[in-house]
């Protein structure tokens, strides 16, 4: 019973240092790269909730490991001294440790983000829009404004990365166009005209399925620009007193970026070409 009550103690102390620890990590990554949001902003507006989630279960487990350990080796070698001091010794150790590598690792997950990218980049005026409005939320207590402004902000990163993919998957319809015309090009030389029909037809194909991509990637690219009047708007509204339109502007605007993303799945049976990918 005194083991049990023991190791109960030690998971206790296992879990409560890895939310701690993680805790101050990312408090960390928000005051170098986010002055001004807080941590939970961070999360949400650089897109490493999953990350932050991984981290928690890898600290977790690696902590109880560490207690167990303590234990095991203190009462194989019958020493007197606490295991659960000297297990936090190791787990403060691994977490000092850590901070430079997951530093990194969470730098390196936002620059191969190519949403962050975009976000950072050429839409840039809605990302700091969304960032502001946050704060906004944040300071006046809104939760469930604030809720609805993140599912909003998913479903614009969920857009642009069907942008991306649309986007690179023309380039890659473009090698196979070229392939087809050469095939044309053969086959007129050969006065097969059944394959050339045939593959002239899979010519046209091709070229409406980048027609589709084309207006598709058009239509994101505008409504994320609109998004950050929206968000604009949003935030005035609740900072001159006007918050009874605002969820259900939320609402209605989350719809209408869901309904460009249904429309990408129409496309082809759900697919933009052959390369598409459901959500």
């Amino acid at each position: 019973m005194e083991m049990i009550g023991t190791l109960s103690v030690e998971m206790f102390v296992a879990i409560v240092f890895a939310i701690i620890n993680l805790q101050i990590q990312i408090r960390f990554m928000t005051w170098w790269w986010a002055r001004g949001c807080t941590w939970n902003q961070f999360l949400s507006i650089y897109d490493l909730g999953d990350k932050y989630k991984k981290w928690m279960i890898a600290d977790i487990i690696i902590n109880s490991f560490l207690m167990i350990s303590s234990t095991v080796f203190l009462n194989t070698l019958g020493w007197s001294f606490s295991p659960v001091l000297l297990g936090l010794f190791g787990i403060e150790a691994l977490a000092t440790g850590c901070l430079p590598f997951r530093f990194v690792g969470a730098k390196f997950a936002v620059r191969n983000n190519p949403n962050l990218l975009d976000f950072n980049g050429k839409y840039r005026g809605t990302h700091d829009e969304y960032k502001k409005l946050v704060m906004v939320l944040e300071e006046n207590k809104l939760g469930a404004y604030k809720k609805s402004a993140s599912r909003l902000w998913s479903e614009l990163l969920l857009l642009n990365k069907r942008r991306n993919e649309a986007y690179n998957s023309k380039k890659k319809l473009e090698e196979i166009k070229n392939d087809v015309q050469k095939l044309i090009n053969a086959y007129s030389l050969e006065n097969d005209v059944d394959k050339r029909l045939k593959a002239q037809a899979r010519l046209n194909n091709i070229i409406k399925q980048q027609a589709d991509i084309d207006e598709f990637t058009k239509n994101v690219e505008e409504q994320i620009m609109r998004s950050e009047n929206v968000f604009m708007d949003i935030r005035t509204k609740i900072a001159v007193g006007q918050r009874d339109s605002v969820l259900p502007d939320l609402s209605n605007y989350t719809n209408q970026v869901k309904s460009l993303e249904y429309t990408v799945e129409a496309l082809d049976g759900g697919e933009i070409g052959e390369y598409g990918k459901k959500r």
